[in-house]
């Protein structure tokens, strides 16, 4: 029996590594074409997605229907935090700052004090959170650039940083204290520059980490104090981008990848070691990109968007469930972090049955693959399961294709013991057992 089983594995392995590989990124239907230009995600099922002309969509299945909310405003609408399923801020163009409490049924537009653009904003709870903006500016009148801060969930906001020669375009804290803004302008000694401004004191003070020449940043994140990735583009005509890791809080910024005509608008890592940041080809195209690392950006790959427009936003929730958004009402979804999965249909034909094979490697740690077979095109829930029955980890939930499938469980930050993966596709259920050992 046991050589039987390795010879069915190596077999499926054979198949695995030589059937064609494909990014696993689905376009989901937004019901728009307007320009969607940020997205939040509080778990795998429940997100908001921002836009032009005031649009606002809800999801609460993950993206498999999205929902117009009224915003009240026609605005751009470039910026949104949610903190948990029913608490959110969005922000936008002239100022606009729009709070919600019951998961995006009423919206109600703040007093910001300003009349210029946001381009960001980042709540760390329910209470406090910081917005970031300014202007476009261009050779001849440098961008201002803007940061306020709430403590009381927006009822009042204060301004804590102004600049007259270079915009804020994006912002990230990982507790109510520390936080890292990035932007840039220009200066007539060095032409553009990037600007980083850092904070341990909740915005009271900003301290400039770099003002580095020619890139200027448009997307930020960090998973702890120390460690963050910062991402933009150089304005000429290499369109070239730059990635800038620090894992000392800023005190140091080293160039990761910079490879040319591209240009990056946003970066999401879910923890120290994966991150996906999204943007277009060069300034004459508008191709959508979207890069990906599991090792902290020693390595970036690239990944088939699947999309010729340009791509704005990402978030991901953990290391596999992601969406991104982009022009022309773009949205994009994986379960998978984008990789990995087989092509549908393969050179045997269509399948005749479901089948949900056993995972491995098993035991595991921290990762295994899932593979499974669909007779039909079929809306597919793999979820896993702990001893006790609760839901732990939701690793597809879309329509895929006929034929089979393969996907990975990241379980870097479960404990050990057994748990069980269900799949559910049409009337087909089955369950198996996973050993995670650490």
């Amino acid at each position: 029996m046991r050589t039987l089983f390795t010879i069915s594995l190596s077999c499926l392995l054979i198949f695995f590594f030589t059937s064609p590989l494909t990014a696993q990124w689905i376009m989901q239907n937004s019901g728009t074409t307007n320009c969607l230009r940020a997205v939040s995600f509080t778990d795998a099922n429940t997100g908001t997605v921002v836009g032009d002309s005031g649009i606002i969509l809800r999801t609460t299945n993950g993206g498999v229907t999205w929902t117009p909310q009224s915003s009240g405003t026609t605005r751009f609408l470039s910026g949104v935090s949610f903190t948990d399923a029913n608490t959110g801020t969005v922000v936008g163009d002239s100022g606009t700052i729009l709070r919600t409490t019951n998961g995006g049924a009423t919206w109600i537009p703040q007093p910001s004090g300003t009349i210029l653009s946001f381009h960001g904003v980042c709540f760390t709870d329910a209470n406090n959170g910081t917005v970031v903006g300014g202007g476009k500016g261009d050779l001849i009148f440098p961008p201002p650039g803007i940061i306020l801060h709430t403590t009381n969930g927006g009822i009042t906001w204060m301004k804590q940083f102004e600049t007259d020669t270079a915009s804020v375009n994006a912002v990230s804290f990982t507790d109510s204290d520390t936080g890292t803004a990035v932007g840039g302008g220009w200066n007539n000694n060095v032409g553009n520059f990037y600007l980083i401004l850092r904070t341990t004191d909740g915005g009271v003070t900003w301290m400039c980490q770099s003002t580095l020449a020619y890139y200027i940043l448009f997307g930020v994140s960090f998973t702890d104090g120390m460690t963050g990735t910062a991402i933009g583009d150089f304005y000429s005509d290499y369109c070239a981008f730059e990635i800038l890791r620090t894992t000392d809080g800023g005190i140091t910024w080293t160039s990761q990848f910079s490879p040319k005509c591209v240009a990056l608008e946003s970066i999401c890592f879910t923890d120290t070691d994966n991150g996906t940041a999204v943007g277009r080809s060069g300034c004459r195209s508008s191709t959508g990109y979207i890069f990906r690392t599991t090792d902290g950006g020693t390595n970036w790959i690239s990944q088939s968007s699947g999309t010729a427009n340009k791509l704005h936003a990402v978030c991901f929730t953990d290391a596999n469930m992601g969406t991104v958004v982009g022009d022309s009402g773009t949205i994009l979804h994986t379960t998978n972090g984008g990789v990995t999965l087989v092509e549908g249909e393969n050179q045997r034909g269509v399948p005749q049955q479901y089948l949900l094979s056993q995972n491995y490697p098993n035991p595991f740690n921290p990762s295994t693959n899932i593979t499974f077979t669909l007779p039909s095109r079929s809306f597919v829930s793999l979820k896993v399961f702990d001893l006790l029955g609760r839901e732990v980890a939701t690793i597809v939930l879309e329509v895929l294709s006929a034929g089979d499938h393969s996907c990975q469980w990241n379980a870097e930050n479960f404990p050990s013991g057994v748990y069980f993966y269900r799949l559910q596709a049409g009337t087909f259920i089955e369950t198996k057992k996973l050993l995670l050992l650490k």
